[in-house]
């Protein structure tokens, strides 16, 4: 299944960059999150299907890369801000050069003051849209 394939594509993609990698939605970070950096994948969501028995599948992707930044000083909070970015545009990249996918787009990525669990992490969340074939 497409869905499946995507998962754990993007988990190996984030374990090869040294992300701790988690599936779950958001309400779960807190009790989940057992190291940093950490990539959390909220699970894909089906947005249309071309074709019945081929065609392609699209899902909206969303992936939020975390990281422990309560005692940063504010020059290497931005430092870390600018590192989470690049990793979730390279993981994106490659993750377009995976078998079942046709393509990835609509990516857009932003950053989080706001901490996702009470340790003062850093958050970058990219949604994108991935266009795969079955």
């Amino acid at each position: 299944m497409n869905r499946n394939s995507i998962i754990e594509e993007l988990g190996r993609l984030a374990d090869a960059k040294g992300y701790s990698f988690y599936v779950a939605e958001d309400a779960f970070i807190p009790q989940n999150v057992k190291s940093y950096p950490s990539m959390w994948l909220l699970p894909p969501k089906f947005l249309s299907q071309e074709g019945r028995k081929s065609g392609k599948i699209t899902y909206s992707i969303t992936l939020q890369a975390l990281y422990q930044g309560a005692k940063l000083p504010p020059e290497r909070r931005e430092e870390v801000r600018r590192g989470l970015e690049n990793d979730l545009v390279e993981i994106f990249s490659s993750l377009s050069q995976h078998d079942c996918v046709i393509e990835v787009g609509q990516l857009s990525i932003s950053h989080s003051s706001l901490a996702v669990i009470p340790y003062g992490d850093l958050v970058a969340k990219a949604t994108a849209e991935v266009v795969t074939f079955f």
